[in-house]
């Protein structure tokens, strides 16, 4: 089941880096691509911290960084 998660973040992490990119080269404002690259890294970063918290999960945040 884990291996199972684990392919699947991967995947949303793929396809969330592809949006991304699309919006900012569509985007024509400045601004337009400072947001698309902001939520893009935000969701990228939620999906890293879940992914290294599926194959055992911390006490705490210093448990966090010691994996």
């Amino acid at each position: 089941m884990v291996k199972a998660l684990k392919v699947l973040v991967v995947v949303l992490m793929v396809v969330t880096w592809l949006t991304t990119g699309v919006v900012f080269f569509l985007s024509s404002n400045y601004w337009g691509r400072i947001a698309a690259l902001g939520s893009g890294i935000s969701v990228n970063i939620v999906l890293a911290v879940g992914y290294s918290c599926l194959g055992q999960r911390p006490g705490s945040l210093r448990d966090w960084f010691k994996m």
